[in-house]
Formats: C-alpha cells, sequence, structure tokens
C-alpha cells in the first residue's frame, strides 16, 4: 500500500522487486527523421522560426481535473509577462477536446499567440522537440516532454509534486502551499520562479 506521499516511480519500483524484474526509472522517447520532419512541417503552419533564441510552448490542460490546473486566467498573465521579453516566443498546446478552451485563452492575451495544431501523439512530440521549454499543468505533456529531453516549468501542488514530478534538475516548477490544488499559486509568483529556473544555478 502506497504513502500518500510515495513517489510514482518508487511504487514501480517496489513492484517491480516484488516481482523480481529490472527496473531503473527513466523515460525516454525517441522520434524518427520523419517524425521530426512532421513536427516541422506543422509548426510552420503557425508561424515558427527556429531561430528564435527561446521558444516556449504553454500546455494549459488538464481541463477536467480542476484543483490539478492552474486557472485560465493566470495563464493569460503569466503569457502576458513572458511576452515582454523580445527573446521569447510562445505558442500554445492543446491536448485531445481542449482546443475550444485553449484558443479562448490565446485570444485574451495582450498579444496573439498561436496554439500549435492539433495532431497525433508522436506528432506533437516531435513539435515539443523543437521547444526550448514546456510550461504545463501537470498531465502526461509534462512526462512526454520529459522523456523527450525538454525542459518543464510546471505548476505542482503538494501532492503532484510529491508523486508525479520528473525527477530531473530540468524539471522545474513552483508548488502551491496547499496539498491537493495548485490554483493559489500566483501569477508574481510563478513569474518569479521561472525566472529563476530559465536563470540557473547561480
Amino acid at each position: 500500500e502506497p504513502r500518500e506521499d510515495e513517489p510514482m516511480l518508487d511504487r514501480y519500483a517496489r513492484l517491480s522487486a516484488l516481482l523480481d524484474l529490472r527496473y531503473d526509472g527513466s523515460t525516454t522517447l525517441s522520434l524518427d527523421q520523419a517524425a521530426r520532419k512532421r513536427g516541422l512541417d506543422l509548426l510552420g503552419s503557425v508561424g515558427f522560426k527556429s531561430t528564435t533564441p527561446a521558444r516556449v510552448a504553454i500546455h494549459p490542460g488538464n481541463f477536467k481535473k480542476f484543483d490539478n490546473r492552474w486557472p485560465e486566467e493566470k495563464f493569460v498573465g503569466l503569457a502576458d509577462l513572458l511576452m515582454e521579453d523580445p527573446r521569447l516566443a510562445l505558442y500554445f498546446l492543446a491536448g485531445p477536446g481542449e482546443q475550444t478552451q485553449v484558443e479562448a485563452i490565446a485570444r485574451a492575451c495582450k498579444r496573439p499567440a498561436p496554439v500549435l495544431p492539433q495532431a497525433p501523439l508522436q506528432d506533437t512530440a516531435a513539435m515539443l522537440s523543437y521547444m526550448s521549454l514546456l510550461v504545463c499543468n501537470i498531465t502526461g505533456t509534462t512526462h512526454v516532454a520529459h522523456a523527450l529531453g525538454l525542459p518543464t516549468f510546471g505548476l505542482y501542488s503538494g501532492y503532484t509534486d510529491a508523486v508525479w514530478r520528473p525527477r530531473n534538475a530540468r524539471c522545474g516548477g513552483v508548488v502551491s502551499t496547499e496539498w491537493e490544488s495548485c490554483r493559489s499559486t500566483g501569477v508574481d509568483e510563478a513569474a518569479r520562479a521561472l525566472r529563476a529556473f530559465l536563470e540557473g544555478p547561480a
């Protein structure tokens, strides 16, 4: 029986030990050249430029889980702050069934930000592989990005930080003071943590 705060990878490790299976907890997602080309073609349809110094994808999804997602208006506020940096290009990502909500968030920003085209998982991963960073609610996309080696910045509750956060220095984030919800985290708090993550260790 797992503890409430036991990391999911530790649960898998205990299960593997019980079954006498080899287990190292690592996740890797590899893309072939055909998938990477499809991803680049899809990005081209929204004006993607690989020469932009920092390309940031924002996935505000997980809309079905109210407490596990940062509010839409806070994503708008964070995006507006990020758009003040001329080195950044922002792109919104919508998961299956999320296009309408994500397009509404993108329209609410001070400046237009493109929403990446809907695509199968491998092609979505290929689009992410051209990004510099993923900013996200904690959902499957977090783990896809981690498996690609893409740095992530997540909006965590106490629970998702303890149980679901990938174990990698490239997986940053801000953790709510609440165990079950990340919704109380403020825009300025998230922006400060994100800037610190981007700047790296002093």
